[in-house]
């Protein structure tokens, strides 16, 4: 596929848009403001020079690379029986994804798989299989890889969790996505993870379930050689969440949440060192704030999400 129709496409699509809002004022179709939307996720390859998106074929939603310099693009990724549900990047060769029926109810869902497959659509492989939902929903999709993050440091690793030792304390792994060969992260496992978070390919943030009282905790670690230590603990049937992880940045600083000693929740930086919530980076006196975008090029965060009279970002950066 060539750029020059991607772009005409694209040109196409907004003369549509255009053309709705001039009507707008007279009807919108019920049915539109259930349809699934036909674009989806657009990312840049780690060095700035592909772009991949989520893009409608036939009647279903397909992967699609663009290379910035060739001006062309690739069809890579493309089903009859399944739309791509989400994709990342794990170098700038190499992408991974899942999978959804969007024609199918939630019900009907089978598990989204993992499939990882190169920018010019060579070299595909399945690395987690769909497999249909058990009564639970928990096993049968637990027991396979779950993509977890990225690592981005020019391998063809990405980090994921499954449940091959045990279904309800799944595991942590390196794996690679051209071989499908992993190495466990977590074997001295936290418990009950239901989140983890990686530095460098070192998982040293875990969010552990107890099912029996509903509790969470967040357990830490300083190396890949330390004891797990529990520094946050909550019901959130009952309190607010004390420290949420959302992320690491690219120096090792782990971003939370944390409605402590307030009406909303706040975005801080953890300080390891001393067990607690450190420097407070963003808040609103009236909304939560959650969650933080962080631009990997510049090596910090350009924004904030927030739940504010709508979902919405707040950009922190020109």
């Amino acid at each position: 596929m060539r750029i020059k129709v991607l772009v005409a496409f694209v040109v196409a699509s907004l003369m549509q848009v255009f053309s709705a809002i001039s009507v707008a004022q007279t009807q919108v179709p019920l049915e539109d403001f259930f349809k699934n939307a036909a674009h989806g996720q657009v990312a840049l390859s780690p060095n700035g020079k592909k772009l991949a998106a989520i893009v409608p074929a036939a009647s279903r939603r397909a992967l699609v690379v663009i290379d910035l310099e060739k001006k062309s693009g690739n069809l890579v990724a493309a089903f009859r029986d399944a739309d791509i549900r989400r994709f990342n990047w794990v170098n700038d060769n190499r992408l991974t994804y899942s999978l959804i029926d969007l024609q199918k109810g939630a019900d009907d869902q089978v598990g989204s798989g993992l499939f990882a497959i190169d920018a010019d659509g060579k070299e595909p492989r399945t690395l987690a299989p769909q497999v249909p939902w058990d009564g639970s929903g928990i096993s049968l999709v637990w027991r396979h890889p779950q993509f977890v993050d990225t690592i981005l440091d020019g391998s063809d690793d990405i980090i994921v969790f499954a449940g091959e030792r045990s279904v309800r304390s799944p595991d942590v792994f390196r794996m690679n996505t051209r071989t499908g060969k992993k190495t466990n992260l977590t074997f001295d496992n936290p418990g009950n993870g239901r989140g983890f978070f990686a530095y460098k390919g070192v998982v040293r943030v875990a969010v552990v379930e107890n099912e029996e009282t509903s509790d969470y905790s967040v357990m830490v670690r300083d190396s890949a050689e330390s004891k797990w230590r529990e520094v946050s603990k909550y019901n959130p049937y009952k309190e607010a969440d004390p420290m949420m992880p959302i992320r690491f940045d690219d120096d090792g600083i782990l971003y939370v949440a944390s409605g402590k000693d307030r009406d909303t929740a706040a975005i801080y930086k953890w300080d390891w060192a001393g067990n607690k919530l450190g420097e407070m980076v963003a808040n609103h006196n009236r909304y939560d704030l959650n969650s933080v975008l962080y631009d990997r090029f510049k090596k910090k965060i350009v924004g904030v999400r927030a739940e504010l009279d709508k979902p919405q970002v707040v950009w922190v950066d020109e």
